[in-house]
């Protein structure tokens, strides 16, 4: 397996010399096809195997062992989440992801900081959409996280207020846009 350590991603094919016709086999958790020791690297739970190639010349009997190790893809652990920031001017994006740090983030509110598997942005500007790139130690792959920016629009409503009024006519209504919910319900 001439290019251990592997991604988990297509087939691992042996380069064997020797004495051929034997049969391939290993632990649990490794797809291996017996016969040409072809791994479904896809298939294969990330690890660390002992590839044991069994073969006979017709006199002996004898063994061949070798190691295949098999990395994760990065991947997200849980959905991405965004925080507006009080003043509604901007948020953050936060990731979780499985893999093997350390990892790297590029793209938008890159670089960032990360606490062990979880990725904050530094601030985005609201109504700016999202696109980051995440990469692990193995380098296996890249994960694209891209959304829509949140809505972060800051409402705030300002209640004026009115000295009481008792009103015997409706041409002593205030002549005013808005009142108090007092002020209308009294009307």
């Amino acid at each position: 397996y001439p290019d251990n350590p592997y991604c988990k991603t297509g087939t691992a094919s042996v380069v064997q010399s020797g004495q051929t016709g034997g049969s391939y086999s290993s632990t649990s958790g490794l797809s291996i096809d017996n016969s040409s020791g072809a791994v479904n690297l896809a298939l294969s739970i990330p690890g660390t195997y002992t590839v044991i190639y069994s073969f006979t010349d017709g006199l002996c009997t004898n063994t061949a062992e070798a190691t295949v190790t098999i990395n994760d893809l990065v991947s997200l652990q849980k959905p991405e989440s965004t925080i507006c920031a009080a003043d509604g001017l901007d948020y953050v994006l936060n990731i979780t992801v499985s893999g093997q740090a350390p990892y790297t983030a590029v793209g938008t509110g890159a670089p960032g900081s990360w606490s062990g598997n979880l990725w904050t942005s530094d601030a985005i500007k609201a109504g700016t959409n999202y696109s980051v790139n995440i990469q692990d130690a193995f380098a296996c792959n890249v994960l694209t996280v891209a959304n829509t920016a949140p809505s972060c629009c800051l409402f705030e409503v300002v209640c004026p207020t009115f000295p009481a009024v008792i009103l015997n006519c409706y041409d002593e209504l205030p002549n005013t846009s808005s009142l108090t919910i007092a002020q209308f319900e009294a009307l």
